[in-house]
């Protein structure tokens, strides 16, 4: 019996070893790529995406990882905006590591009307 309880504490002390959270590990992280798309005309859409965003990761033991900013890694992080769809401006997307609020970056979204691009064409 002692055996099989030696046993059981020894693969309950393994299975909460490997499962540690990587985010105690994470020394920094910062965005890598800005999204492909930042300029959205006025009320074409409801919504924006961060496709082509990407965040650097460094571990504590040096490795770093560049992830796409919809991967499984980016579970968490906190994204949050106060854009009006409906106002031309410059709007700001701010990312964040939500283990320890740390902020990750600022990405400036910019809402324009139709005829302010073919303005600035001219």
């Amino acid at each position: 019996m002692k055996k099989i309880m030696l046993i059981l504490l020894f693969l309950l002390l393994l299975t909460t070893i490997l499962s540690c959270d990587m985010g105690l590990e994470v020394v920094n992280i910062t965005l890598g790529d800005f999204p492909r798309n930042i300029v959205y005309y006025i009320n074409d859409s409801d919504y924006f995406t961060l496709y082509g965003t990407t965040f650097i990761t460094e571990i504590r033991d040096g490795r770093v990882f560049e992830d796409d900013i919809y991967s499984s890694s980016a579970r968490r992080l906190t994204i949050t905006n106060n854009i009006d769809f409906t106002t031309p401006g410059v709007y700001e997307v701010t990312i964040r590591w939500a283990l320890n609020d740390y902020l990750v970056g600022r990405i400036p979204i910019q809402i324009i009307e139709r005829d302010m691009e073919r303005r600035t064409e001219g």
